[in-house]
């Protein structure tokens, strides 16, 4: 069980009393509590994700030295 889980539990054992039956749907509750919150960590992790990869420079490929060599031959001869 996770920590959100188990925080959700015994948040929810202390509210309600413990039957058998209470007690499983309780558990079934926290542990739907704690998938939440793991979803939500990953959609802000996936968010912030997207929203630094607009930031990233993309590399400049260097021209090649042979090809600006010959262009500038080409300039001269004009």
């Amino acid at each position: 069980m996770s920590t959100r889980t188990e925080t959700s539990a015994t948040a929810l054992s202390n509210e309600v009393g413990s039957t058998p039956e209470m007690q499983q749907q309780m558990m079934i509750q926290a542990m739907l509590e704690g998938i939440n919150f793991s979803f939500y960590i990953s959609s802000f992790i996936a968010v912030l994700a997207l929203i630094l990869a607009f930031f990233i420079k993309r590399a400049k490929q260097e021209e090649d030295p042979i090809e600006k060599e010959s262009s500038e031959e080409n300039m001269y001869l004009n």
